[in-house]
């Protein structure tokens, strides 16, 4: 039964090469229904599997399937957790940790907090950490732990007020 379902993933991998499939004049026009990887509604999705869930929010991706337990974008939080949120009721929204989970592998992420805009940046083996358009306010960290343990806004710390955090996402 593998070596069917190898010989099959070779035969499509190598459909798709030869662009026997994709649609080039819109790639991301939705021409497939599946079920919401979180909620289980119908979303529509292009022919890569990609679409937004109307109802709860996900954006499914069929690579996230093998991976649940990781933040990987464009979403901000695992699917697994997102599932977890659901049945509970509760936004699909990152608490303090899935941001850096999307920070350490996208880079860039950014939040509001009391209407303003921060970024937050990965590079060079190190964590910068800013208020945008204001150079001053700039504060490096040499890990993620740090960074979770001591990052502030005015003297408070980032973890204690994240609650009122608002717009977390990638840059």
């Amino acid at each position: 039964m593998k070596e069917g379902n190898d010989y099959e993933k070779q035969k499509n991998t190598l459909k798709l090469i030869n662009n026997e499939f994709l649609n080039c004049n819109d790639p991301h026009e939705k021409i497939d229904l599946k079920a919401c990887d979180v909620c289980g509604k119908i979303v529509a999705i292009d022919q890569f599997g990609f679409g937004e869930c109307e109802n709860c929010g996900w954006i499914q991706d069929p690579n996230l399937i093998e991976m649940s337990d990781k933040v990987l974008y464009p979403n901000r939080i695992s699917l697994n957790k997102a599932r977890f949120l659901y049945k509970q009721g509760k936004k699909l929204e990152p608490d303090i940790d899935d941001f850096i989970a999307g920070l350490m592998m996208y880079s860039e992420m950014e939040f509001w907090y009391n209407n303003k805009n921060y970024g937050v940046c990965h590079a060079n083996n190190q964590i910068e950490f800013f208020e945008d358009k204001n150079e001053s306010s700039l504060q490096v960290y040499a890990n993620t732990s740090e960074f979770r343990e001591k990052a502030n806004i005015d003297g408070k710390l980032l973890k204690d007020i994240w609650k009122e955090v608002v717009k977390a996402d990638y840059m």
